[in-house]
């Protein structure tokens, strides 16, 4: 099971954090090899993420075969 909610300070609208904390970035990677596809159904459903943080999160995670950069903004 992953768990993405350490993400969450780093994503959000507002957020001062520049980086994803190592546990997101374990939860990150997990849900890209298990279910890539709910990873875009997270972002376009939540209008409270920073959407260029979201699309910074793969490399930030070092996590290269992510689905975010298909993924449409809002």
């Amino acid at each position: 099971m992953y768990d993405m909610a350490d993400c969450l300070l780093f994503l959000i609208k507002g957020s001062t954090d520049n980086s994803p904390i190592p546990s997101c970035c374990f939860g990150f990677e997990t849900a890209v090899q298990s279910n890539p596809d709910c990873i875009c159904v997270a972002v376009q459903n939540s209008a409270d993420f920073n959407f260029t943080k979201v699309l910074t999160s793969p490399s930030a995670c070092q996590v290269f075969d992510s689905p975010i950069n298909k993924c449409d903004g809002k």
